[in-house]
């Protein structure tokens, strides 16, 4: 089961991260490679 990206967000306690993998279920296709989350992706709910 997918998960909020909050919650990636709060695991993470606001550190950069790096995504390796995204997977697009309705279309069943993998994509791996490295990816930096986007600068208001990295604010916190609050900020955004």
């Amino acid at each position: 089961m997918a998960k909020d990206w909050q919650e990636l967000t709060r695991i993470t306690r606001g550190a950069p991260v790096v995504i390796e993998r995204v997977r697009i279920d309705e279309k069943d296709i993998v994509v791996e490679g490295s990816f930096e989350l986007p600068p208001l992706a990295r604010l916190t709910m609050e900020d955004q």
